[in-house]
């Protein structure tokens, strides 16, 4: 089955509070989250939970990779380089970062 509408990026930015979540992982600590992937904005802060496993599922292959992205560049890149290359601040480096991402696909 073909979802259409899930064909290409739909989420690449994310403006919701992530305070219930991590007000739920602080309260019950599970080892194992499972979430929808989105844009990654909500799912990521879910990595300071000290959790075994997280979990990103997305029926749109695109939000998967720009999770992905967003995740590798949180860890390989410099507080200041991720401001940059998210465009958070004037960076005329963006290409340069990509090469330092660990990406698996």
């Amino acid at each position: 089955m073909t979802y259409k509408y899930f064909s290409g990026l739909k989420y690449t930015l994310a403006n919701e509070d992530t305070a219930l979540e991590l007000a739920l992982v602080k309260k019950f600590s599970p080892q194992v989250i499972v979430t929808v992937t989105g844009s990654g904005s909500r799912a990521i802060p879910l990595v300071v939970s000290h959790c075994k496993k997280l979990f990103c599922l997305d029926i749109n292959q695109a939000q998967l990779f720009l999770c992905e992205l967003r995740l590798r560049s949180y860890l390989d890149l410099t507080h200041e380089e991720f401001l940059g290359f998210w465009g958070y601040q004037a960076f005329n480096f963006r290409s340069e970062l990509f090469k330092k991402l660990k990406l698996e696909h």
